[in-house]
């Protein structure tokens, strides 16, 4: 009586873990391509709304995922990140207390454009910030 009832256990258990992970995907960045981005994330507080303009890496999956799902959700993670500071320079995002990262809801996406390169090679250098330029070569 025992077996059965172990048995039967380990069904529902695994049985609620197929439909949890079906039903919530969570996205593992399991493929290690890249792709560099220039994107547009809108977030909506209960108050607030804020805007980020960012370039960064994001796994080749999350795009494969937004052209083909219609209404895609999950997390992604933009590293490497760079974006456009008060002064309109080009400048890399450091942060000597965390990490070189940040997680966004893919719905939070209003604009996803793919680059061919690092954004610090694509700017001539008057358009870099120090850390862009330091990146970029000691221009």
């Amino acid at each position: 009586m025992k077996r059965k009832e172990h048995v039967l256990m380990v069904v529902i258990v695994l049985l609620v873990a197929f439909i949890v992970y079906n039903r919530y995907e969570i996205p593992l960045e399991i493929k290690k391509e890249k792709v560099w981005v220039r994107i547009e994330l809108q977030q909506e507080l209960v108050r607030d709304t804020t805007d980020y303009y960012y370039m960064g890496q994001i796994n080749k999956d999350i795009l494969d995922k937004i052209d083909v799902q219609r209404s895609p959700q999950g997390l992604f993670k933009l590293s490497n990140i760079r974006y456009w500071n008060n002064e309109d320079l080009l400048q890399i995002h450091e942060n000597e207390n965390s990490f070189d990262c940040r997680y966004f809801k893919i719905e939070d996406i209003q604009f996803i454009k793919p680059l061919k390169k690092d954004p610090v090679f694509i700017y001539e250098p008057d358009e870099l910030h120090a850390s862009a330029k330091k990146l970029r070569g000691g221009i």
